[in-house]
């Protein structure tokens, strides 16, 4: 069974392993909490090569000042689903990750679904139509 640290955002609740602590510069006085980032990995900062590819992670922690030299601090599981964990640092190109919830699909879907398009370039959507509910 796995220890887990108490973290600001969620004390002793496990979140999970794609999880990541922010820098000063994205923690925003806490309200980072929860926030959910696509995550690619677009290069190395040594020789060591990395596989690339791209992970969602979510912020339960704090990475204060001046020890964390990073945007993100990446769960060890985290990293190794993008960069090779011998490399130590890698370089990352993050963007929010959003949902979209569209209840049910009526002539107004269209307009919802362009609205969600235009966003695109903004975050990385993930589109979930629920039919049938009440």
């Amino acid at each position: 069974m796995a220890v887990h640290a108490a973290s600001p955002c969620y004390g002793f609740q496990d979140q999970g392993t794609m999880i990541v602590a922010a820098s000063d510069g994205l923690w925003d006085g806490g309200r980072a909490c929860g926030r959910m980032y696509t995550v690619r990995c677009i290069g190395g900062t040594n020789a060591v090569p990395n596989p690339g590819g791209t992970v969602t992670v979510k912020i339960v922690d704090r990475c204060p000042s001046p020890g964390c030299t990073s945007t993100l601090d990446l769960s060890r599981e985290a990293f190794a689903a993008i960069g090779n964990l011998d490399a130590g640092r890698i370089i990352i190109n993050y963007n929010p990750y959003a949902f979209i919830y569209i209840h049910e699909l009526d002539h107004f879907s269209y307009f919802t679904f362009s609205l969600a398009h235009s966003l695109i370039h903004r975050f990385t959507l993930r589109v979930i139509v629920l039919q049938g509910l009440n």
